[in-house]
């Protein structure tokens, strides 16, 4: 069973990718996909995050305990170490040096009581664990001070920018942190307490959380505002939870449905024109779902993965495989600059479940490259 999370790309609480073909046509000009197997699934699986030059990041169920992985088409998967005396853990993202950022936990249940962690290879290319420095307490929005029992590292960036967020004892979360590998925390309160922290641009410092979008180069905080796309209906706020590096997110737009149970639309906001739906004939649903989108502006969802260039929405990453993948059931997964999709997949000739890689079989875009509106930190 593979499930695939929008952790920060954190949790938006998942999706089960039952991989169910859908039903719809595309344009010949969106590229067709062929499928690149990495490792056989044969436990419960929870996809994360990955980086831009192919690391799947995530956790597996086992012995009854998550424990972290990470995944590329050379190593297939690889378990990642815990510290001593500790028992479970989650890895959330990766960058293309290979270094995983996530949890553990002494106590079980990492998303709920772990410590911020990173993954590094060492000089004999195995994974070394390092916890970073946290802060002993922090000023608490109820006043006074208040203890800081763990947190998570949810993004990195392709600079090694480690972000995440420390939490307040008794409480699930806490205030945005920017974390070191040798140096003391920064909390980044312009967004701490009004936000949390869910993505890392890949070169370009920016980060997102609810309604907020953080520039780390200059400190200056966004709020963009209640969603208000022209294609309607009206909504009471929104969660920002992909970001790239031109600013533009991905957001789970929450609606002021009368159905409390079914408010959910996909949307994306540009810097330059704001709000808009990615599908306008989506149906308010009832989970939040899944988001991520790559430098090209392409958009991989819950909804349907949008193409930019193309300018089209295809629902289901099933009907672009070539003929030979026909027997394959593929779920919506995570996107580069290359267009490539890691994700997970069902191959229903043989009953087994994978992790796959989906790459363009002809695509005239990702040739291009694409050139960040500003130099790499």
């Amino acid at each position: 069973m593979i499930k695939s999370e929008s952790q920060s790309r954190s949790s938006a609480g998942g999706i089960l990718i039952l991989l169910l073909a859908a039903g719809s046509s595309v344009d010949a000009e969106v590229p067709g996909y062929q499928v690149e197997t990495i490792a056989q699934i044969n436990v419960s699986t929870f996809l994360r995050g990955a980086s831009p030059g192919g690391h799947l990041v995530g956790s597996m169920v086992i012995n009854g305990q998550q424990q972290a992985f990470v995944a590329t088409s050379t190593d297939g998967v690889v378990m990642l170490p815990l510290p001593p005396g500790y028992n479970s853990a989650d890895a959330f993202d990766a960058n293309s040096a290979g270094t995983v950022v996530g949890t553990v936990s002494d106590a079980g249940f990492p998303q709920d009581v772990g410590e911020p962690a990173v993954w590094s290879r060492n000089a004999q290319g195995t994974y070394e664990i390092t916890i970073p420095q946290q802060f002993a307490s922090l000023p608490s929005p109820l006043g006074g001070n208040l203890a800081i029992q763990g947190g998570q590292i949810v993004g990195i960036d392709e600079a090694g920018t480690l972000i995440g967020w420390s939490r307040f004892f008794g409480f699930s979360g806490g205030p945005t942190t920017l974390f070191s590998m040798s140096t003391a925390p920064i909390e980044l309160r312009p967004l701490g307490f009004d936000a949390t922290v869910r993505d890392l641009s890949d070169h370009n410092g920016i980060i997102v959380g609810d309604q907020l979008r953080m520039d780390l180069d200059t400190g200056v905080v966004e709020d963009l505002g209640v969603p208000n796309p022209p294609e309607g209906p009206n909504f009471a706020f929104g969660i920002a939870y992909a970001v790239n590096d031109t600013g533009r997110s991905v957001i789970a737009g929450n609606t002021t449905s009368s159905i409390p149970t079914e408010n959910w639309l996909t949307l994306y906001h540009d810097p330059a024109d704001g709000y808009h739906r990615l599908d306008p004939s989506e149906l308010p649903q009832r989970f939040v779902g899944f988001y991520d989108l790559n430098n090209l502006g392409d958009i991989a969802s819950s909804t349907g993965i949008w193409f930019e260039a193309e300018q089209q929405l295809v629902h289901g990453l099933d009907t672009l495989l070539t003929d030979e993948f026909s027997n394959w059931n593929v779920g919506v997964g995570y996107i580069n600059d290359r267009r490539e999709v890691y994700t997970g997949a069902f191959d229903t000739t043989t009953g087994t479940s994978w992790l796959v890689r989906l790459v363009p079989a002809s695509d005239r875009i990702f040739v291009t490259g694409f050139e960040p509106d500003k130099p790499a930190r």
